[in-house]
């Protein structure tokens, strides 16, 4: 009986939401708000484990064998194709990565065939690129990764490279997927026709809206990814008019899952400045449940935030526990809040032993920017133990001088004046 109440009420709030959708003329001018269930009961749990931990810099991996399950790995790939908080973009390591899963799996080669293939779309810059993409994402349709027919649509659709565009494979594709009842290509097939200036207004209001209403039924089916997808869309105006307070409202029943993922993401949009009312202890809760639960991002957020005291009272115990999972993590953000902590830039006292290891962790995790070199120069000077520590020093601070950093090359030429006074030669330097 219950279960048949909660069945009802599913219903209910489906119609409800479908009525708005079906009323509306054209292109709606309201945004669509998700339909009002107990999303908690409603959807499966989502327990994504936790962010792999960035042990090494992996623009330098050759290929060596290495103690990470294929999920890991892909995690760490994806996270090179497109960049991170943690990482800069680098689509050659996050490729390198596949084609070391690709080798060591072959018997999953139409799987790798779609994530390769798709990673050269995505991230290529020359035609040969694009063709081995499109090559491989060919091959691994025909071997039934049904959902590289999307890939391709997006290769040949108006977003992709100029050079590969063709508008009727790209509807044909779009076309047989959308068919086919899947609710992501009725959704690509409703953004090519989107971009396409021969299809008229009230065709492409007709194909967002079917999109719509088949997400809408899958998650009244318990497919709950969907709330994520719309969020998505007016979070970003594909398709339907931006409207971020929207996306929000869609996010925060796609966070009632539990999936950590969408809570980083409502933590930094509630903080953020796109909406206009910022709710920072909303937004640090959400952070918070996305930290405890792996999210690197999210803790380095939290740590901050205790740090600082602006949004709660200052913890520094706090600030040392959700930072230290983020730089356990491969967070280079948490490292050097780490080392101000330790060395007693909020209170407390100073550490220099624990401020020089989180420096030199953060220095470790690839070339400093200009903050961080003049940061870590400038501590090497106050802290030094040797001429070593010295010439590292002026070494950090004259790269960040040369990028344009005012400190940094007030603090060279500190140094210079000291030298000076055993070598006055050196004071053209100063000049």
């Amino acid at each position: 009986m219950q279960l048949m109440r909660h069945q009802s009420k599913t219903s209910i709030a489906l119609v409800a939401t479908l009525a708005v959708l079906w009323t509306s003329p054209g292109a709606r001018a309201e945004a669509l708000l998700p339909p009002d269930l107990d999303y908690s009961r409603h959807c499966a749990a989502v327990a994504a484990p936790p962010q792999t931990a960035l042990d090494r810099d992996w623009t330098t991996w050759q290929g060596d064998p290495v103690d990470l399950t294929a999920d890991q790995l892909l995690e760490i790939a994806n996270e090179y194709l497109r960049g991170s908080d943690r990482i800069a973009k680098a689509p050659d390591t996050g490729l390198r990565i596949l084609a070391y899963l690709e080798k060591s799996r072959p018997g999953e080669r139409s799987r790798y065939d779609r994530l390769i293939g798709r990673a050269l779309v995505e991230t290529g810059t020359t035609i040969e690129q694009w063709q081995e993409g499109e090559a491989r994402l060919q091959r691994a349709l025909n071997a039934g990764e049904t959902r590289a027919a999307l890939d391709l649509a997006q290769l040949y659709g108006p977003t992709g490279p100029s050079a590969m565009r063709s508008a009727p494979k790209a509807r044909a594709l779009a076309q047989t997927a959308a068919a086919s009842g899947n609710a992501d290509g009725k959704l690509l097939f409703a953004g090519i026709l989107a971009a396409d200036p021969a299809t008229s207004p009230e065709q492409k209001s007709f194909a967002v809206n079917e999109a719509i209403v088949s997400m809408i039924g899958e998650i009244a089916r318990g497919d709950c990814s969907h709330l994520r997808t719309v969020g998505t869309l007016y979070l970003q105006g594909r398709m339907v008019p931006e409207d971020v307070p929207a996306a929000i409202a869609w996010f925060r029943q796609a966070a009632e899952t539990g999936d950590a993922r969408v809570e980083e993401r409502l933590g930094d949009l509630i903080a953020g400045p796109r909406i206009d009312v910022n709710d920072f202890e909303l937004a640090l809760s959400y952070s918070q449940s996305a930290a405890d639960k792996g999210r690197i991002g999210a803790a380095v957020t939290v740590g901050q935030a205790y740090t600082t005291g602006l949004v709660r009272p200052r913890d520094l115990d706090q600030a040392r526990h959700y930072l230290g999972l983020a730089a356990a993590g491969g967070s280079r953000d948490a490292n050097l809040w780490l080392a101000r902590i330790a060395h007693g830039d909020f209170g407390g006292p100073a550490d220099f032993e624990a401020a020089h290891r989180h420096y030199r962790a953060a220095i470790e995790q690839g070339p400093p920017d200009q903050e961080l070199a003049t940061e870590f120069g400038s501590f090497l000077i106050e802290a030094a133990n040797g001429p070593a520590d010295i010439a590292e020093a002026k070494q950090l601070l004259t790269g960040a001088a040369m990028g344009g950093s005012g400190l940094a090359a007030v603090r060279v030429a500190e140094l210079l004046l000291v030298e000076a006074r055993r070598d006055p030669a050196i004071y053209s330097q100063v000049r």
